[in-house]
């Protein structure tokens, strides 16, 4: 998928949902693009992300992920 039509995606997004955090911005583009490497990719070369910034929220993500899981399993 080309760029210019994520980024017009995302810009529609925007529109609804002015605060869009980090997660919630992966998430996105991820379901757009699909692919882990090339969604960090895409927020470090089109979004202007820190390298270090873009590949801690996937990590970020399945550790929230991880953490609410076991806090249903024990409050069970």
């Amino acid at each position: 998928m080309s760029t210019d039509k994520i980024l017009n995606q995302l810009d529609a997004e925007l529109e609804i949902y002015p605060s869009m955090g980090d997660h919630r911005l992966y998430k996105f583009l991820f379901a757009i693009i699909g692919h882990e490497k090339k969604t960090i990719d895409f927020m470090i070369n089109e979004l202007g992300y820190k390298k270090y910034e873009a590949n801690r929220i996937p990590y970020q993500i399945e550790y929230r992920k991880k953490r609410y899981q076991n806090s249903k399993i024990n409050s069970s």
